[in-house]
């Protein structure tokens, strides 16, 4: 992360992680909050085996970076096996394609992610299914919501002041 009080002077970057070959990463600000969810590529098959879902946030510009429930990370994140993992899709052999990072009425983070079983195209890695992992303010819960035909099928979770959640997402086949 770089912060800068001007937009033209940046401090140094302090990367958050470096994990395996890279990763892709969404985020998303709530108040003076800023989280970040993050996927990593393991080796030897980098980012067509993008894996994990890690979950950060800071309250300070990024000085400093916890987890959900507060716990302190020490970054740049760099073994697969951290404090910061939320989801460990590389044990259940899937791939996990991020989507969006929200926060639910009462300011918890909701992650829309898609997973699947394999990167190419096609039917043999069906069923690619989108999902949400939502921190309930003690633990992180995981839901199945509806299949796509793609991994790169792209979606955007928008979550109302109502509390409502709206997916707007390609999730039926055709164009």
């Amino acid at each position: 992360s770089q912060t800068s009080a001007d937009g033209v002077k940046w401090d140094d970057p302090r990367p958050l992680a470096s994990i395996g070959m890279g990763d892709y990463q969404v985020s998303w600000r709530n108040g003076g909050r800023l989280a970040t969810a993050f996927d990593f590529h393991p080796k030897p098959l980098g980012l067509n085996a993008r894996s994990n879902i890690y979950y950060m946030e800071t309250r300070d510009s990024g000085k400093t970076w916890t987890t959900a429930d507060g716990k302190p990370l020490d970054t740049p994140l760099l073994r697969a096996d951290n404090p910061a993992l939320i989801y460990d899709s590389y044990a259940e052999k899937l791939l996990v394609y991020l989507k969006d990072l929200n926060f639910d009425k009462e300011g918890h983070p909701v992650i829309l992610f898609l997973t699947s079983r394999g990167y190419e195209s096609g039917p043999k890695n069906d069923p690619r299914t989108w999902r949400t992992a939502r921190w309930t303010g003690k633990e992180w819960e995981f839901r199945a919501l509806t299949t796509s035909l793609n991994n790169y099928d792209h979606g955007s979770l928008h979550i109302e002041e109502d509390g409502t959640w709206r997916i707007i997402a390609p999730t039926d086949p055709g164009p």
